[in-house]
């Protein structure tokens, strides 16, 4: 990733962060549910910003690389990479059935917010599995615009926007 968009992106990670946090401050009191899902995304949004500034998945990609080859079973790296993806798809849908089953318990920008999550998380799990054919569509561009940074970005805007959502609800409220 180039620094500039590297640093567009940790700033929204950074701001969606804050806008979690702020939903907080503007609706008190807060159900617990709905705080500790506003916590849970704030929280990941922070690391998720440490993470892309620093770019640790790359090295843990590396090392993986690194161990795969010198204990002999890097030539079939493909297969064990494909049967991640399986268990990451599982995991995103196990994710999503569960948040729509507890949909009814959350005010719906929280919903919306952790849906967000999900799909973020999702991503980059996928995209640290790096399956050949993968990082070549993420790779894409067009307009010097990267398929990786539209998709990543998107899921950032969503977060963002459940909480925008939220935060507009509790400041008219307060209005009344």
């Amino acid at each position: 990733m180039t620094s500039p968009m590297r640093w567009v992106i940790v700033a929204l990670y950074l701001f969606a962060a804050w806008e979690c946090l702020r939903v907080m401050r503007v609706h008190t009191p807060m159900a617990p549910r709905e705080c500790k899902a506003w916590w849970l995304i704030a929280w990941v949004m922070l690391l998720l910003a440490v993470t892309r500034l620093t770019d640790w998945p790359a090295l843990v990609v590396d090392f993986a690389r690194h161990y795969a080859a010198g204990h002999g079973w890097y030539g079939m790296r493909r297969a064990l990479q494909i049967e991640i993806m399986l268990f990451i798809a599982v995991l995103a849908v196990a994710g999503i059935s569960l948040l729509r089953r507890r949909e009814g318990d959350l005010p719906r920008p929280a919903s919306i917010s952790l849906g967000g999550l999900i799909a973020l998380l999702t991503f980059d799990a996928a995209r640290a599995v790096s399956l050949h054919t993968v990082d070549a569509l993420l790779g894409l561009s067009l307009a010097g615009v990267r398929l990786n940074w539209l998709i990543e970005i998107a899921g950032i805007v969503v977060i963002l926007a459940g909480a925008l959502m939220r935060v507009r609800q509790g400041q008219s409220a307060v209005s009344r």
